[in-house]
């Protein structure tokens, strides 16, 4: 799982400590990213403030057959890269953040996947896709997908942090960075 709170500092975190809690718990009972989904959803939407709540990526992965499930929620679209870095499938975030609406109004089946070898996910937070540099043009899906094209999947994540390093020139993003590189056995 991958959640961005809404926020910044100590009410941003606290706005995940029952999300991380809940999912553990569901994961070690062997839920289903659909079940985790709705219950990290209305354990949101009742608890948290109106205006608050939490972009999420949730993916299940079964080594054994070589297929998974995920689901994408407020975050930006998830992607699939090849051995040699290209894209392969885009995971679109089609649903709605964690605790905006009541479970029951909520789409939460994940999209079914399978992998070839050498296949990595990548998930990250809106905070990558918008760090601004000083001319105001954001790293984007085009500086990510760049950053990665060509590269060996033990490489990856160094290049793209180089990428954002090399893009933001010395600039702070204004919001967090958060990068995952799942590796699909």
């Amino acid at each position: 799982m991958l959640a961005d709170a809404t926020g910044h500092g100590l009410p941003a975190a606290i706005s995940v400590l029952p999300v991380l809690a809940l999912f553990y718990r569901m994961t070690k009972l062997n839920g289903s990213v659909g079940e985790i989904v709705q219950e990290l959803n209305q354990q949101l939407k009742e608890s948290m403030p109106v205006g608050r709540f939490v972009a999420a990526t949730l993916l299940c992965l079964d080594e054994a057959n070589r297929s998974g499930t995920i689901w994408v929620g407020g975050t930006p679209q998830a992607f699939m890269f090849d051995r040699w870095g290209r894209v392969t499938r885009i995971f679109a975030s089609e649903n709605l953040a964690l605790g905006i609406i009541d479970s029951r109004e909520m789409e939460c089946q994940p999209v079914e996947f399978t992998w070839d070898s050498e296949t990595q996910l990548l998930l990250c937070s809106d905070g990558l896709l918008e760090a601004t540099n000083k001319d105001g043009a954001q790293f984007g899906v085009e500086g990510l997908t760049a950053a990665a094209a060509n590269t060996s999947s033990a490489n990856r994540f160094q290049q793209i942090d180089a990428a954002l390093v090399r893009h933001l020139d010395g600039c702070v993003a204004s919001d967090d960075v958060s990068l995952m590189l799942i590796d699909c056995p």
